[in-house]
This record gives C-alpha cells, sequence and structure tokens, in this order.
C-alpha cells in the first residue's frame, strides 16, 4: 500500500528545498552583479527536481565562446583556500597541498 501522507511530506519538503535554493540563487545573482562582469552569459536556474542548482546559458553559445569573465578578486586561489583550510580542517588542508605541489611539477590531478 501506498502512503499518501509521506508522499505529501515528501513533495512539501522538495517545495520548501526548492524555495531555499530560490533564494539562494537571488543572492548569488546579487553577489555576481557587484564584479560588473563584462561577460555573463549564464545563469544558475533549480533543476533536477528542485534539489539542485544547475548553470544554464542565457543566449546560444558556439563551442569555445567564453560564456564568463571572472576578475581574480572574484576567484578563490590556492592561497586563499589553503589560508582557510589550514583553521578549519587539516584533512583538506593536506589535499589542497597536495594538489598545488602536482601544479607546479606540471601534472594534473
Amino acid at each position: 500500500p501506498h502512503d499518501d501522507n509521506r508522499l505529501d511530506q515528501s513533495m512539501m519538503h522538495l517545495r520548501s528545498n526548492e524555495t531555499e535554493l530560490d533564494e539562494s540563487i537571488l543572492e548569488f545573482k546579487a553577489f555576481v552583479e557587484t564584479f560588473g562582469l563584462p561577460v555573463n552569459k549564464i545563469e544558475p536556474k533549480v533543476v533536477g527536481n528542485g534539489i539542485r542548482i544547475g548553470a544554464f546559458a542565457t543566449e546560444f553559445l558556439n563551442v569555445g565562446d567564453a560564456y564568463i569573465s571572472l576578475p581574480p578578486t572574484a576567484v578563490i586561489g590556492v592561497d586563499t583556500a589553503l589560508a582557510h583550510a589550514s583553521k578549519t580542517s587539516p584533512d583538506l588542508e593536506f589535499l589542497l597541498r597536495q594538489y598545488s605541489k602536482q601544479q607546479r611539477d606540471g601534472f594534473n590531478v
């Protein structure tokens, strides 16, 4: 037998999650606007039956087209990530140091 109450609760949870994602998207869009990006041809949207966020083109893109330009201040580099990880997560710090070393050695992860 199928439990309608359980199904209703699941659907309410999905709608609640989608509302939270919509709010996160609005906050993210406002954050991105502060950079005044010269190229920004993508936008976030709720996908996967309302359980995650995906990036969607705002116009037709050809292979090789630039779809977003990010200033260095908008990108978290290895140094910034390492500084944060050193205070919050020794395991993550270790992985980032390994990744950074491999990049310097010319190897990809």
